[in-house]
């Protein structure tokens, strides 16, 4: 499966790039050597080690006073390893930041937000008190523009199911200790599973969640005929896309799904359709019969035979080659 990290397209003021930085333009300046940085990389530590002894993926927390007072959150996506693992990809981000000469002009910014390649993990630094109200948190919006755009009634059956697979989930996702949860749902107009995933730091009130949650279903008015993308914030997130299942399980909840009777009812009518292209006329069945076939499931029905025009593989070894040339263009 396509990794959904590469199918994402991203909407935010900067490029983001490698261990991607997202940098703020209106705080004071601090010098590499200053108080703020040093205890930017204490809170770093304790963060990373809250994240491990806990076995979550995610912490948040203060270090400092006064003016050097700095605050953080670190969130990995709920489909990765927790502890160690999650910890470890937080610190190889935070690390090639801090290393990678073209994130130099982070280093007279306060308030700095990194994400890796995937926007699978996310850290915050900032001297503004974020973490007390996540839901007035800067979020970064992501769109994947992996199909075209949807007109008329189907857009709106589409965003319909969008909004309500999101509140479902954000509803199952506050209940839940981890506070994350995944799902699919089913766009009839299109036969197609568009699949959703939330997430909150994990030890948030469940109203915190629910309300930062609501406020990023909120900008979902940025994302219009958009068929996948997310809204990235250290405090929560949502992730949704059409036909791509992006996250990694077995999704929890179901909004509309086919169920089982009616993939078999799919295939009935599929095997009366070849009975009545049989290449011998007198195989075909009567129109009678056909109603009572589609309408009567206690009717067994006889095996296809090969129809009027058939074409067969050749037994012989085939040899193909393509040269398919892929350019896919970021939004600025």
């Amino acid at each position: 499966m396509i990794l959904a990290a590469l199918l994402l397209l991203l909407s935010f003021p900067k490029q983001l790039a490698g261990s991607q930085s997202v940098c703020s333009s209106a705080n004071i300046v601090y010098m590499q050597s200053s108080t703020y940085m040093s205890n930017l990389n204490a809170l770093a530590g304790a963060l990373f080690a809250k994240v491990t002894s806990s076995n979550s993926h995610s912490a948040h927390g203060t270090a400092g006073t006064g003016s050097d007072m700095i605050y953080g959150a670190v969130l990995c996506r709920g489909d990765m390893i927790p502890g160690a693992a999650c910890a470890k990809r937080l610190k190889e981000v935070l690390d090639a930041a801090m290393d990678n000469p073209a994130n130099s002009s982070c280093s007279s910014q306060k308030d700095i937000t990194l994400f890796d390649d995937g926007y699978l993990v996310q850290l915050r630094f900032s001297d503004q008190d974020f973490i007390s109200n996540f839901r007035d948190s800067q979020e970064c919006v992501v769109r994947a523009n992996l199909n075209p755009p949807l007109l008329g009634d189907v857009s709106e059956q589409f965003h319909s199911l969008v909004s309500k697979l999101m509140t479902k989930l954000t509803d199952a996702a506050v209940k839940n200790m981890g506070r994350y949860e995944t799902g699919q749902g089913w766009l009839t107009e299109k036969s197609q599973t568009v699949y959703g995933l939330v997430q909150c730091q994990e030890d948030m009130l469940k109203g915190t969640c629910q309300d930062c949650l609501s406020s990023a279903m909120a900008k979902r008015e940025q994302m219009v005929d958009q068929m996948g993308g997310a809204i990235l914030g250290v405090g929560c997130s949502l992730w949704y896309q059409t036909e791509v299942q992006f996250f990694a399980g077995t999704p929890a909840l179901s909004l509309n799904m086919p169920t089982r009777e009616d993939y078999e009812a799919i295939e009935r009518c599929i095997q009366v359709a070849l009975l009545c292209v049989q290449e011998n006329a007198e195989d075909r069945p009567a129109m009678d019969l056909v109603v009572n076939m589609l309408n009567n499931e206690s009717v067994i029905l006889p095996k296809p035979k090969q129809p009027a025009y058939f074409f067969t593989r050749s037994s012989e070894s085939e040899v193909s080659s393509c040269n398919m040339n892929i350019s896919i263009t970021l939004e600025r």
